[in-house]
Formats: structure tokens, sequence, C-alpha cells
């Protein structure tokens, strides 16, 4: 038999079960809503920026200035993520706690697009462990510029804030998603069955699978009445 789609066909069946799709994406939402409820640890990320000034604050600042700084930037991100930065930070503020391969999966450092800032951003189950971690990894990387740059172009900007929302937790996103995944699930499950059923349930499915014009139809008879 010709396994044509019939789009319309699709459509009605997907209409007929409109009760098993719903039932089915009140199921996910209830599994969306336990997941991000009761098994997303939340984790709080405390971002530190900083700006590339010129080194000596008496002068104007140059073209060449702000090319140096755009040039630096790349190589600065890197640095600031480094493991001997890492090192110096758990050493300097005497952090025992957290190993510092530990300490570098926290570590996020960015530019910010079109300008000459860095962000240091670190990310833990504790805000507040996060944010000293933050300023603290800022002042050290400061400290180090000088000694392989024989620059003083990076200040801090903006201190990390201690978060007081995690920011790995969307519960309405999350919820929503899996709303949506739901949905596509049983649809597709549903278009599949119909795509793969060859039974005949109609005259037209002769029609379409033998080529014959069916001549007459036997109606329904309830043989209790």
């Amino acid at each position: 038999m010709d396994s044509e789609i019939d789009l319309k066909q699709i459509w009605l069946m997907i209409w007929n079960k409109k009760w098993i799709i719903l039932i089915v994406v009140l199921v996910f939402l209830m599994l969306g809503s336990v997941y991000t409820f009761y098994f997303v640890t939340p984790e709080y990320t405390a971002s530190t920026t900083l700006i590339l000034v010129k080194s000596q604050s008496d002068t104007e600042v140059t073209t060449s200035d702000v090319t140096l700084n755009d040039k630096l930037i790349s190589t600065y991100r890197e640095m600031a993520k480094s493991d001997k930065i890492i090192n110096l930070v758990l050493q300097e503020y005497n952090i025992k706690d957290i190993s510092a391969g530990e300490l570098k999966n926290k570590i996020a450092v960015t530019t910010v697009s079109d300008t000459q800032m860095l962000k240091i951003s670190i990310t833990d189950e504790d805000p507040k462990i996060a944010t000293n971690i933050a300023n603290a990894l800022a002042e050290v990387f400061i400290d180090q510029v000088p000694e392989y740059f024989n620059l003083n172009n990076a200040k801090v900007y903006q201190e990390a804030v201690m978060p007081t929302s995690p920011s790995n937790v969307n519960h309405v996103r999350d919820i929503a998603i899996a709303g949506i995944a739901g949905f596509a699930v049983s649809v597709l499950v549903i278009v599949l069955i119909s795509i793969i059923d060859d039974t005949i349930k109609t005259s037209k499915d002769i029609e379409d699978g033998v080529g014959l014009t069916v001549l007459a139809e036997l109606p329904d008879i309830d043989f209790d009445k």
C-alpha cells in the first residue's frame, strides 16, 4: 500500500487524540516542576568587572594605548583564569576547602563586547563564597599584571556584589520547556503511528491502496436493537 502522508488525516488524528496529548503535557509539566524545585541545586554567580586604562593617569589616552589594550585583553582573559593566579588566590586568602581544579571549574572570564573591560565571574552554591572569590581573584590578577607586562593598566571598575537569586534556576523556563517537550513527544508519537499504520479503516484507504473505486458500503448495524 502506498504510504502517502495525508496531512489532513494526520491533523484529524492529532485532534481526535487531543485528550491524550493534554494528559501527556500535564505529566511532563508535573515532572518539570518536581525537577526544577527539588532536583536542581541552586548556584549563585558573582562578577567583578575590570577595566583597562592608561598606566600614567596624568597624561591623555592615545590611540596607541587603546590599541595596546585591545591586544592585551585576550591575554589578560587567559591569565586571569590561569593555574598560577588560582593558586595565588588560594594561598593569599588561605582558602583550604576547595582545590585549584575545583576553583578553576567555577571561573568564567569574559570580555564585555566592544569595550576594554573584563568580567571575572565565580559560580558557587554559596553566594558569599562566590562574591569573595570573585573580588579576590580580581585583586590578585591586578597585582600580577605589572610583574609580567611592566604595566599597571588593569583596575577594578565594579566589585562583585553578593547575588540574591540563583543563576542556574528559572522555574518558569524549566516548566515551560517540560510542557513543550511533552507536547512535541506526544504529537510525534501520534504522527509516527499514523505513518506506519497500514490498516484499512475507510473506503478511501481501499481506493488509495489498490486503485479501485468503491461501489457500495455496508452501513454499521446494531443487532442489539
